[in-house]
């Protein structure tokens, strides 16, 4: 019986992905001619299935319809030197090129295309000082296209809320970000399992009405 997703070092892989072709021990990158999330590429080195990038914006570029990013933690990267400047005194400046660089450029791609790019932060109230931080420099996603709004957990105490950060790629393809207790990043996992995507878009949908829109949420 042919299982119905491969776990690996990456991601969970669905057996329908052309890794499972003659080269895939070549560990030579697989040659396909689907397009969209289906088409992305997958190889195989040694043991592993892996992706070619482990970052969600691996997908950015395939993505055709809607984007949604949730946030669920209150402290992340408790090592990030950009972190540690902010709480030095440090501030973003708008002028900055970085913010139209990178990821925001991406992001920005994706919304001129017409891509629905939606992010959601679920907090804690008072927040801590590294939300204080992410909402300084929400400005850059704002400029990029994205909407962002936040969902004070008091705000949601009737819905059920996903366990893992991640994205729904237009629900198709669902990528969580598995967090270490301190908030260092230690593996990201995909699936395209219909069942799991739409569980986590469906709650996604749930929350997002509660959410205040950035412009209008006051911090606490």
């Amino acid at each position: 019986m042919i299982p119905r997703s491969v776990t690996c070092l990456f991601g969970t892989v669905p057996p329908e992905h052309p890794w499972r072709n003659p080269n895939h021990q070549t560990g030579e990158p697989v040659q396909q001619e689907q397009r969209g999330l289906a088409g992305i590429r997958w190889r195989q080195i040694g043991d592993v299935v892996s992706k070619p990038v482990n970052r969600a914006d691996t997908f950015f570029a395939a993505t055709r319809h809607s984007a949604l990013h949730w946030e669920l933690r209150d402290d992340y990267t408790p090592d990030s030197e950009e972190f540690a400047a902010w709480r030095r005194g440090w501030r973003p400046e708008a002028s900055d090129a970085e913010y139209r660089e990178g990821f925001y450029a991406d992001v920005a791609a994706m919304v001129a295309r017409g891509v629905d790019v939606r992010r959601l932060r679920v907090v804690s109230e008072p927040i801590t000082e590294y939300v204080r931080y992410e909402h300084a420099l929400t400005f850059a996603n704002i400029d990029a296209g994205e909407k962002v709004r936040w969902l004070p957990r008091s705000s949601a105490v009737d819905l059920l809320v996903p366990a893992l950060d991640g994205w729904v790629f237009d629900r198709e393809l669902l990528l969580t970000h598995h967090w270490s207790g301190r908030g260092d990043l230690r593996a990201r996992r995909v699936t395209r399992d219909p069942g799991v995507v739409q569980l986590y878009a469906e709650a996604f949908e749930s929350l997002w009405p509660r959410g205040v829109p950035h412009e209008d949420y006051v911090i606490r």
